[in-house]
């Protein structure tokens, strides 16, 4: 087939019915098998494109979230901390019992919180909290509490 004749006004007008025709007619199976045998994985490329574009948005936007908090830096900022036998988080040393952890810009972004207090102002801005019997991450779904030992 020539170019001009495969991408003519009838032609495009054939592809574009194309996914409802995969979905209704299993003739069209045999047509494209016998006929136009170039064209299957073009389209399939086409399909696949199309949509994992929208994932890639999501998980480029997930990855900025985590980026923006900085979560490594965080990290080695909570204090030397075990379960004890009952799944309960304790620190190492007594004083380190509350501790907010904040990131470059200041904003607080990890609570560390094993005694379990109220939290208020800066605190309640943190998404991530570490409690002494749960994880609990605040997110635009809600808050989710994610205990230590199930």
């Amino acid at each position: 087939m020539q170019l001009n004749t495969l991408f003519s006004i009838n032609n495009l007008k054939t592809y574009f019915q194309y996914p409802l025709r995969a979905l209704i007619s299993r003739s069209f199976y045999f047509h494209i098998l016998f006929r136009q045998r170039g064209l299957g994985f073009f389209y399939l490329l086409c399909i696949s494109i199309v949509l994992s574009v929208p994932a890639s948005y999501q998980v480029a936007g997930i990855l900025k979230y985590f980026r923006g908090l900085e979560i490594s830096s965080l990290v080695s900022q909570i204090p030397a901390s075990y379960l004890n036998s009952q799944g309960l988080l304790s620190p190492n040393d007594n004083p380190e019992n509350f501790k907010i952890l904040r990131n470059s810009k200041n904003q607080p972004a990890i609570v560390y919180n094993t005694e379990n207090r109220t939290l208020s102002d800066d605190a309640l801005a943190a998404p991530i909290e570490l409690k002494s019997d749960a994880f609990i991450i605040k997110s635009a779904k809600g808050v989710s509490s994610i205990p230590y030992i199930a």
